[in-house]
């Protein structure tokens, strides 16, 4: 939908709601969204304003969701996790906050989990394949070196 009137705030506004509509999105995204509708920055800066004082879009919530739901539907080390909210926008001191809340234990549980699964898949290959296969696997997958090797002692 491109802006009938890209200085209009209102018009602005109504767009970034429907653009909300479908999902959460983080600041830079909108931004994004809303320079390729056509609305000029000024407006969008202020329609951003006005979102972020509704709580309609929270970059620190986002991520926060975000590492939530990756450890719960497919776990990820705290680099990958890292990696993929820097590509969304995200400020790096807002991921760093966010990955606070992910402890050791968290992501060693995440590798745990992510490794027993993996390894429901490898049972044609001897140990060590398997492990030496879990081990790329975990390492892909963006865990740090603690956990990875905590995981392969308990598994192997």
């Amino acid at each position: 939908m491109k802006a009938n009137n890209p200085n209009s705030p209102e018009e602005c506004f109504g767009c970034a709601l429907k653009i909300l509509n479908r999902g959460a999105q983080t600041e830079k995204k909108m931004v994004d969204k809303l320079l390729s509708r056509g609305y000029e920055a000024e407006v969008i800066a202020g329609v951003l304003e006005r979102l972020k004082s509704l709580k309609l879009i929270d970059d620190l919530k986002y991520a926060s969701d975000y590492i939530a739901f990756r450890s719960r539907s497919a776990p990820l080390g705290g680099r990958y996790l890292k990696l993929k909210l820097l590509q969304r926008g995200i400020p790096a001191e807002i991921i760093g906050d966010s990955l606070a809340e992910l402890s050791a234990d968290d992501e060693y549980e995440n590798a745990l989990v992510a490794a027993q699964k993996k390894l429901t898949l490898l049972s044609r290959y001897d140990a060590a394949k398997q492990k030496e296969k879990i081990y790329s696997f975990l390492v892909s997958r963006g865990f740090n070196q603690g956990a990875i090797y905590k995981v392969l002692k308990e598994l192997f």
